[in-house]
């Protein structure tokens, strides 16, 4: 798994986490009550420290901090960067990487 890196979605119903390496997807997990114990569970569930995070709602891409998330207010404020220790992290809003991608 040489350059893996997560692709982590996180909606309004569930929390969706993909390992690859851009060509071959490696591993897969998903869990149904989203928080932020569950993020890190399953980032943690793979150890690896590279993540793009996907989320619908308003988001400080320079800062990797959550700014309004609408349907998920739990995560509304969340800085990804202090949460997330030791992690490289790109955050966006879910419609905006589902158009780059």
């Amino acid at each position: 798994m040489k350059n893996a890196r997560l692709g982590v979605d996180i909606g309004g119903s569930k929390i969706r986490i993909v390992v690859s390496d851009g060509k071959k997807i490696f591993g897969f997990w998903e869990e149904t009550n989203p928080s932020l114990a569950k993020l890190k569970q399953g980032i943690g569930f793979f150890g690896i420290k590279k993540l793009g995070v996907a989320l619908p709602g308003l988001v400080d891409k320079k800062n990797n901090r959550i700014l309004k998330c609408p349907n998920l207010r739990q995560f509304d404020g969340v800085d990804l960067k202090k949460e997330l220790k030791g992690c490289e992290v790109k955050l966006d809003n879910d419609g905006k990487v589902f158009f780059k991608g």
